[in-house]
């Protein structure tokens, strides 16, 4: 059915969860099926079909019209005011974290593309969609990739924050879980995709997902950019040492504590080796740079896929010591530049790393980290292995087509 209309709905077009569902769209539209993209957040692109989401009131922007109804409702604690106002109690003394809305004052169920679409495919779509309207409204069939451990909670997305601050979010956090039970159990035609096998256990034991289909897909990646290029002319390039071994760090926000990076900072400095350095990519504190070593390199953040897979490839491990991870983008991206990768067993990326690939470590401690890598230093991979492993696995061609038959597959059951 290449004439199937697919939308694609998703809060932001950054991040892993957006750079996921923007590369499936991609995918899909060089297959013939006719997929659009709607986002509340980045800008349009209609050439690749891409579209924004032009509220009447945007609450984001805080002036003009907006403001003013802004502050009412703050002030009368109605409708989203109550929700803004429980929020700012809760984040009160230093307690703010990532949280996220389930409700929400926007109607993207009333949007053209909405009733334009014969699937409605979600990503990640907190602070976009309201639950309690969209999933009562939709009749069409829903497709749901879910991203991160979002569903389990009211606001939050992985465990560590919610152990760390649930209890000055409890009020809100309760009604939050609230909200997306009675709203989700609304939905007649909803499949949920699983990015890895935890994943999918995970969302068999959530009382009110646990009868929904649930399909285990993978992210793709486009192995036609991500691909090897010459080491030693990449660390010339780079001006990285031609005698180092380069441990290859890569994360949104580098100190984002779940991504792991203090952990690997200790293990190499216990490891006590001074021929291991560490690049370290993403977004950082600029005070955080005082505290840098000799041996980390801080690139800054890296959006060009070209001159990422040139640092990939110049590096001789990519290390993901991160302790909560639905999937994992950049070990795939690693892989496909034929670099192999030491991660902690978590979410997908304990199912795809292989011992021909890298190494997965047994704990999430610094001590099974520095045996991770050091297993790894003394393995030899063969980076053809690597690349072949991602074509077969995770190109988008692959990866479209199994969503195409999970399309199909709703439209037949559902017609």
């Amino acid at each position: 059915m290449s004439d199937i209309r697919i939308l694609h709905i998703s809060t932001h077009q950054i991040g892993g969860a957006a750079l996921a569902a923007l590369r499936l769209h991609n995918a899909l539209l060089k297959t013939s099926i006719n997929s659009r993209f709607l986002t509340l957040e980045g800008n349009s692109d209609r050439e690749n079909q891409i579209y924004v989401y032009r509220p009447l009131l945007d609450f984001r922007k805080n002036h003009g019209l907006s403001k003013i109804i802004k502050s009412l409702l703050y002030r009368t604690n109605l409708f989203m005011g109550r929700w803004w106002r429980m929020h700012d109690q809760a984040r009160s003394n230093g307690h703010n974290c990532h949280y996220t809305y389930p409700v929400s004052p926007y109607r993207v169920e009333q949007h053209p593309l909405v009733r334009w679409a014969d699937v409605i495919h979600l990503h990640f779509c907190d602070d976009f969609i309201n639950y309690p309207t969209f999933f009562k409204k939709i009749k069409k069939p829903i497709v749901w990739t879910i991203h991160d451990k979002g569903f389990v909670y009211g606001g939050f997305h992985y465990k560590i924050y919610f152990d760390r601050y649930n209890s000055y979010y409890r009020e809100i956090e309760q009604q939050f879980i609230d909200i997306k039970k009675q709203s989700i159990s609304c939905a007649k035609r909803l499949s949920l995709i699983s990015l890895s096998d935890d994943m999918s256990t995970l969302i068999s034991k959530t009382d009110y997902l646990g009868n929904r289909p649930v399909i285990k897909i993978y992210n793709c990646v486009d192995y036609n950019i991500f691909k090897p290029y010459d080491k030693n002319l990449c660390r010339i390039e780079l001006n990285l040492p031609a005698n180092k071994t380069i441990l290859l760090f890569i994360a949104e926000y580098i100190y984002d504590e779940r991504k792991g990076f203090p952990v690997l900072l200790q293990s190499i400095k216990e490891m006590g080796k001074n021929n291991i350095i560490i690049c370290a990519v993403g977004n950082y504190y600029t005070n955080s740079i005082s505290k840098q070593r000799e041996d980390v390199v801080y690139l800054g953040k890296i959006s060009d896929s070209t001159m990422l897979s040139k640092l990939i490839s110049a590096s001789d491990f990519l290390v993901a010591p991160s302790y909560d991870e639905s999937f994992g983008l950049t070990p795939i991206e690693a892989m496909a530049c034929g670099t192999p990768v030491v991660a902690f067993p978590t979410g997908a990326m304990k199912d795809y790393i292989h011992p021909e690939f890298g190494v997965v470590c047994k704990e999430c401690t610094v001590q099974s980290l520095k045996d991770g890598i050091a297993k790894a230093m003394n393995t030899t991979y063969d980076s053809a292995v690597l690349r072949q492993y991602v074509s077969d696995n995770f190109s988008p061609e692959v990866i479209a087509k199994k969503y195409i038959d999970v399309y199909n597959k709703t439209l037949n059951n559902n017609s």
